[in-house]
Parts: C-alpha cells; sequence; structure tokens
C-alpha cells in the first residue's frame, strides 16, 4: 500500500466525529496509530501546530499529508526526531518543491542536466514573475545557488536554493488569501471547502477574469501555450486530478485537457444536465461533496496551474479572488497604470517620471467623469455636476481612515483590536495623521499611487445613480474600452479590369 493510502486510512481512522478534519485530540490519535512506539504527547502540540498551516485549530487530510510527507523534519534542530516518523513516511521533497523541481526538467532545454542562467530564469518564472522578472535579482539569485561558481546550476545546488529560498518568504499571498477565503464571523472557520472555491471562482470569471481581462491589461505570464479558460466543472475536475497527482504541473494538465478521457468525461449528458446553473449540484453530479475540505498546498498548486492555463497574471488572479471574498477590488498596478494612461490620460514627464507616481488633481477627476459620460444635471442617469467635487474632498479628508478599513476588509485577521489614535498623532476629520509625516496635510487635493486611485474609482462607482456597472471593475474595464479606438474599415481590394 502507497504511503500516502496509509495516511488516509489512518485519518479516517481518527475522525472519530467524521467532520473530515482533526482536532488536537484526533491529531494525537492519528500519530499513535502511524507510529505508536515514538509518539509522545510532549510532541503533540508543537506538531499540531507545523501541520495546522491555516491556523484554523483543526487540520484537514491534504494539511496532513503536506506535513508528513514533507522532506523536512518536524524538529530539524534534534536528530532522534529527524528519524522519528522514519524515512517510509517521507518521499525526497516536499510537495511545493517537487512541483518546481518538476519544472527543471522543463526549463534545461538542452538536456544536459544543468541550467545556466537563461534556464534558471526560466525556472523561476515559476516561482514568482513579478519578483524574478528584475535582472538584478535574477542575476543575484543565481550567484547564491552556484555554490561552486561553475556557472551552471545542478539539481541538488537549485533544490537547496529553493528550500533556503521558501524557508525566509514568509507568509505568502497565496496563504493569506487562503485564510481570507476561510474567515467567517470574525475568525478562521476551518479549512476552504470546495463549494466555497467553486462559488469563488465562478464570480471571479463572470466579473472579468477571462478575456476580458486579456484583452485590456497585457499579462506576463510565461509560456508558449493558447490561453484558455476554464468552465466551472472544468474546474471540479481539475481540483480532482490535481489532488490525485500532487506534482502535476500546467503542462500536464494542458495534455490532459486533450485527451480522449478527459473529451468522454466532459461529453456526459448527464452531468450537463445536472449543472444547469447550480454550482452545489454540479458537485454532487461529480461525485463530490461541497464540504470537501482544499489544504493550503493543494489550493496554492491549483492557482499556479489556473494562471498558466489562463494566461492571467497571479496578482490579478489574487485580486479577483480577494474580491470574491470581500467585495471590495484593490486593482492591481498594472492596471491602474493602464488607467492613469488611457482614462486620465497621464504620461510620463520630461523626466520620465513614472506613471504610478503622477498624482490625479479634482479637475482630472472631472475630466473623466465628463468623457466617460457618468456625469448629469438632474441625478438619474449619472452624478450632477456639482457632486464631484464633493466626492474627491471627502475623500481626501478621510483618506487614512479609508484605506485602513478597506485593508482591514482584504486581512481581517492582521486587524489590532485597539483602533485608537497612537501616541504622538493628531486625530482630524475622523482621520489619523502622524504628526511625523507633515507632508500628508499639504497634499489633501490630489492623490497618488495605486490604493489612492483604487480608491477614487471604488467611490465614484457606488455614487453612480442606478448602478449602470455591476461592479467598480466593470466600470474600469468599461472606461478602458472607451478608450480603444475602433478598428477602420478594410478598403475593399482593388481589383484590376480585365
Amino acid at each position: 500500500m502507497e504511503t500516502a493510502d496509509i495516511v488516509r486510512q489512518a485519518f479516517l481512522n481518527a475522525d472519530v466525529d467524521e467532520s473530515g478534519t482533526l482536532d488536537i485530540a484526533e491529531f494525537g490519535r492519528l500519530l499513535q496509530l502511524l507510529n505508536p512506539s515514538t509518539w509522545s504527547t510532549e510532541r503533540l502540540e508543537r506538531f499540531f501546530l507545523r501541520a495546522d498551516k491555516d491556523g484554523s485549530g483543526r487540520v484537514d487530510l491534504q494539511e496532513t499529508l503536506d506535513w508528513l510527507l514533507a522532506k523536512e523534519p518536524a524538529e530539524p534542530t534534534e536528530k532522534e526526531e529527524e528519524s522519528q516518523w522514519g524515512a517510509e513516511l517521507r518521499p525526497r521533497r516536499s510537495s511545493e518543491v517537487s512541483r518546481i523541481m518538476k519544472a527543471f526538467d522543463d526549463a534545461d532545454m538542452n538536456k544536459d542536466g544543468f541550467l545556466d542562467k537563461e534556464e534558471f530564469a526560466s525556472l523561476l518564472m515559476h516561482l514568482d514573475p513579478k519578483r524574478f522578472s528584475d535582472p538584478k535579482r535574477l542575476t543575484a539569485a543565481f550567484l547564491k545557488a552556484d555554490n561552486d561558481h561553475s556557472g551552471k546550476l545542478e539539481v541538488d545546488e537549485v533544490e537547496s536554493w529553493l528550500r533556503d529560498y521558501l524557508a525566509k518568504v514568509g507568509t505568502s499571498e497565496e496563504e493569506e488569501l487562503y485564510m481570507l477565503l476561510t474567515w467567517r464571523d470574525n475568525r478562521i472557520a476551518g479549512p476552504l471547502r470546495l463549494g466555497d472555491l467553486l462559488g469563488a471562482f465562478q464570480l471571479c470569471t463572470t466579473a472579468g477574469m477571462n478575456d476580458r481581462l486579456r484583452r485590456l491589461i497585457p499579462q506576463q505570464v510565461p509560456g508558449f501555450f493558447e490561453p484558455r479558460d476554464v468552465s466551472p466543472m472544468e474546474f471540479v475536475l481539475l481540483f480532482e486530478y490535481l489532488r490525485d497527482n500532487r506534482d502535476a504541473n500546467d503542462k500536464d494538465v494542458r495534455e490532459l485537457f486533450g485527451s480522449p478521457t478527459w473529451r468522454r468525461k466532459m461529453n456526459k449528458k448527464d452531468l450537463k444536465r445536472s449543472f444547469s446553473g447550480n454550482l452545489t449540484s454540479l458537485v454532487h453530479g461529480l461525485g463530490h461533496n461541497p464540504n470537501t475540505p482544499v489544504g493550503l498546498g493543494l489550493f496554492k498548486q491549483l492557482l499556479a496551474v489556473l494562471s498558466a492555463i489562463l494566461r492571467i497574471d497571479r496578482e490579478h488572479m489574487l485580486m479577483f479572488f480577494a474580491w470574491a471574498q470581500t467585495g471590495h477590488f484593490q486593482l492591481t498596478d498594472a492596471i491602474i497604470q493602464r488607467v492613469l494612461e488611457k482614462v486620465f490620460l497621464k504620461a510620463k514627464g520630461k523626466e520620465k517620471e513614472p506613471v504610478l507616481a503622477q498624482s490625479v488633481a479634482e479637475n482630472d477627476f472631472y475630466r473623466v467623469c465628463f468623457s466617460m459620460g457618468v456625469l448629469d444635471t438632474n441625478g438619474f442617469k449619472g452624478i450632477p455636476r456639482g457632486e464631484i467635487a464633493l466626492i474627491f474632498q471627502d475623500i481626501c479628508r478621510s483618506l487614512n481612515q479609508k484605506l485602513a478599513d478597506r485593508d482591514a476588509l482584504k486581512r481581517p485577521f492582521r486587524v489590532r483590536k485597539d483602533r485608537s489614535p497612537k501616541k504622538g498623532s493628531k486625530v482630524f476629520a475622523g482621520t489619523t495623521w502622524p504628526t511625523s509625516s507633515p507632508g500628508s496635510m499639504a497634499r489633501v487635493h490630489q492623490l497618488r499611487g495605486t490604493r489612492e486611485i483604487c480608491l477614487l474609482l471604488e467611490m465614484l462607482w457606488a455614487s453612480l445613480p442606478n448602478r449602470p456597472y455591476p461592479t467598480s471593475l466593470d466600470m474600469v474595464f468599461s472606461f478602458l474600452e472607451k478608450t480603444v479606438e475602433p478598428e477602420k474599415p478594410c478598403e475593399p481590394e482593388q481589383v484590376p479590369a480585365s
């Protein structure tokens, strides 16, 4: 029997209340079942905290597999605990390292068993495209990984560098998103469920996480595949495939999409009838329970594969899923830059000032409202002209507080319970203005940067009567579409007279 199967069976036996998750007592029962000779109550709490990646107070099956089948020992500083679970419960690498190391073979273009700098760059784009698109960071990473200074990287050098990197990055944005998606009633309410994740994905695709985004905002996803949208049915089948193939990457999934087995599954008429727009019936029809837990490791793998298949950047996917949970968009730098260029008509200055560093004044805001057709004297189809200044001034007066409220929605688990003003600060118009930042008051009539422009756009959307745009992002996309010049009709080809 495979190691994973042994763990799954022990998990089911330890899950006394059949909830699909283990509390600390049930987790102790699991450890006793797996290795009764070396288990001890002294280590239980430490092991439980290591396995409980989402901090929910309960451990699901995926978290258990990720912890037990990780290469790193539960307590790496104690040699006796290194051998506690034995090699039979650990494959060579953790799931995160294994997934990326599988990309080693794809990056090794000449198949010589080594990676040069260019091939190493290709591999790092699977890890963090935004960070390692910087040539300086890429060079620094390559030199640090090249222990023998040979100018080429062996598998062991890459694996060692990856382990060090993953240990230092701390809580990733994917982990914060996972915690956000499980946040209910002011607490993390257990592991993420398949039904909730599918519902969030459906909201994201409906809101524009598809060809509309790709058409308006250039994406930087590495690879050579054509983009492919994923239906709710394919999403569930993709979850099933990745759960059973934890080392699979986007290349494997694309081959799966083209296989006869996949086509047969997608052509089942009974499954299509069971969907009928109801996601719960779809999940049941595919043989799954909507309450099936989705562990953090599987969630991160699913996001990485979806990003590659949809050809949508990681930061845009995180933005969409965060909106699905909070209802508030925190637009990305790429979207805001395109808005500043196309809608606010900002361009690099004489001294090549970055577009994102340029400010938006009240006159700029009024001009955009006029050109985008959201003004109406009577206030029936748009905002009265006199209210434009009031909207802008209200944002400037309470800018800090509004930004803090938006951050609290995206990261509720980081919010301090004590929100009283800190010592050395002044309270002005409901906003905390630090005395150490005198320039804050001097800039009350202009907005600058991604967070502030995003807030301005969302406040504009909230002020529109009769909701002409279903979401703030739909409004932003519509504004960008209005700035696209229509294609000129092709002139008929002149056919020479015979």
